[in-house]
């Protein structure tokens, strides 16, 4: 019998899920990790960064129908947990992965844990699909590990039973500190700040939003004399959805999808980030570097009340005006935070499996 099963669909949960994995080897406890398939490569690529491996991949084809993928997710969660036996199945975030995984162990009678539970907008369309799975998710986890105590307060107040709610921290701080010791170790150097760095992928901002976006983006890399880079998505749909908008020579300069360490360098590297990204919010407070958030809502306020974060959508005057601010302001160095966590969420999320009596009610 399996102590431990790991589902791990999308690069974003590798990045957050290995640092759980690392703990859970460094406690001796028997672990497996699973692959589902939901994005190709990158979650092993990321695995290989920590030093780990899957025990199982899935190569699940899916497309743009999420209903099919969640049949398909479901039916590979089930085959493992007979498969392993796991006393505990734990899966990160809000994709199709991680619904799957939640009613995978609640069909199979599988205790569940979910890390990075919690996050909430006033909005469940917004992020679509992404804020129901997590709503969803947080009924069927005995375990929910809340990254911050707005998180674990927004579970009290959905009347998720307290003995079910732990304040862990978020593990993207145990894996950005990894990773930027390793980078320096390797002679990486992480001081220069002299670009813009844009990434944009989410389903709410296609259509007219993009446009908007990469309006504002076009006329910042025409009105300041710095580099501005839009760090591609590899879906080949969201690519399309951008390069839609670039028809015209431009002179942001479009680099193709990174590895996680790159995209860390690059990120510590700028003056500040456009992102519709929430692993993005998290990871620039911990390097102190601004962000202008593409988004309507954010389920991360936590940054924008530290004065790192800010809530621009795709409205491109006021995308304009925020980074007119920030180029103008006196001084561009802000400190780093540890807003999301200390470094040891890997650690505490496995003692609190390990110290808990699974014999309670």
């Amino acid at each position: 019998m399996t102590e431990l099963l790991f589902f791990v669909g999308t690069r974003p949960e590798a990045i957050k899920v290995a640092p759980v994995i690392l703990a859970a080897k460094d406690e001796g406890v028997d672990y497996r990790v699973v692959l589902t398939g939901q994005h190709k490569n990158t979650p092993a690529e990321i695995l290989e960064w920590f030093g780990l491996t899957a025990d199982k991949s899935f190569e699940n084809d899916l497309d743009s129908n999420i209903a099919n993928n969640l049949v398909l997710l479901i039916n590979s969660g089930q085959h493992c947990i007979d498969l392993y036996s796991p006393k505990v199945v734990l899966a990160q975030g809000d994709t199709t992965t991680v619904l799957a995984s939640a009613l995978s162990c609640f069909y199979k009678k599988r205790i569940f844990a979910h890390l990075e539970a919690g996050l909430r907008t006033v909005n469940p369309y917004k992020p679509y699909p992404e804020e129901m799975h997590r709503r969803l998710v947080s009924q069927i986890a005995s375990f929910n590990f809340a990254p911050t105590p707005s998180s674990a307060l927004n579970l009290i107040r959905e009347n998720i039973p307290q003995k079910n709610v732990f304040m862990s921290g978020n593990t993207v701080v145990d894996a950005l500190l990894y990773t930027i010791e390793k980078l320096r170790n390797s002679g990486v150097d992480l001081s220069k700040r002299s670009q813009i760095l844009v990434t944009a992928h989410r389903r709410d901002n296609f259509g007219l939003p993009m446009n908007n976006i990469a309006h504002a983006v076009t006329l910042i890399a025409n009105q300041y004399s710095l580099d501005v880079n839009w760090v591609m998505h590899p879906n080949p749909q969201v690519q399309r959805e951008v390069r839609a908008n670039f028809r015209n020579p431009s002179k942001v300069n479009f680099l193709n999808s990174m590895s996680y360490p790159d995209l860390i360098t690059e990120m510590a590297r700028s003056l500040f980030v456009l992102s519709d990204s929430g692993g993005l919010q998290e990871e620039c407070s911990v390097l102190g570097v601004p962000i202008l958030i593409l988004r309507e809502e954010t389920e991360r306020p936590e940054a924008i009340s530290a004065g790192l974060g800010f809530l621009v959508g795709n409205d491109t005057q006021l995308i304009l005006q925020k980074v007119s601010q920030l180029i103008e302001s006196k001084s561009m160095i802000f400190p780093g935070t540890r807003l999301f966590g200390d470094g040891k969420t890997g650690k505490r999320v496995i003692k609190a499996m390990q110290t808990h009596d699974f014999s309670a009610p």
